[in-house]
Formats: C-alpha cells, structure tokens, sequence
C-alpha cells in the first residue's frame, strides 16, 4: 500500500505543519511585544499611568510636569527655515520597518 494514500500519513503532515506554524506565529508576535518600551493604553503596564516607573530618566512623568517618555522641550528646538537641497548618498540594502506602536525602527 502507498504511504501517502494513507489517512494516517496526510493526518500527520498536516498537524506537523499546525503545530509548526503556531510556533512560528507566537514566536513573532513575542518578538515585537518585547521591543515596546512604552505604549499609550492606560490600562497597560507600560501606560501612560506607569511611564515614570519604567525607567529612572521617566521619573519626571510621575511628577505631571513632563508626561511623555519622548523629549518634547521647545527650548531643544531648532527651525532651519533654508536649509537648501536634500542630497541622498546611500547603498541600497535589505532591511526591516517595525511600526512599535510610537515610532517606526528600521534594521538592516
């Protein structure tokens, strides 16, 4: 008898390749779960609630005189009305955007 007219066999593969994309999808979705520092859902332990406790240079968010983990100071602020032509020197490469909830990183 044929091994791969057998119900057992076809049974097999297909929960081999069940079980295999289920690792592969929770592995992804750890992978950029953990790479948040930080998110604006209130009900979270990286809220808005918790941003001070999270790292020790977000103290000041406990405080409510700064409530963003982002430095938003006008004072580092500087406006370059001219700035003239933009040039672009680079290599095309391979790379990776990951929208992290607050900003966009890009790896090579």
């Amino acid at each position: 008898m044929n091994n791969q007219s057998n119900p057992i066999f076809i049974s097999g593969c297909v929960l081999f390749l069940l079980l295999f994309l289920h690792a592969a999808s929770s592995i992804a979705a750890q992978e950029t779960e953990d790479e948040r520092e930080f998110d604006y859902d209130e009900r979270s332990n990286k809220g808005p609630p918790r941003w001070g406790e999270l790292k020790k240079e977000w103290e000041a968010c406990k405080s409510g005189e700064m409530q963003s983990p982002i430095d938003m100071s006008n004072e580092k602020v500087e406006i370059i009305s001219k700035s003239g032509a933009v040039t672009r020197n680079y290599k095309p490469c391979n790379a990776t955007a990951k929208n992290r909830g607050h900003d966009i990183s890009v790896r090579k």
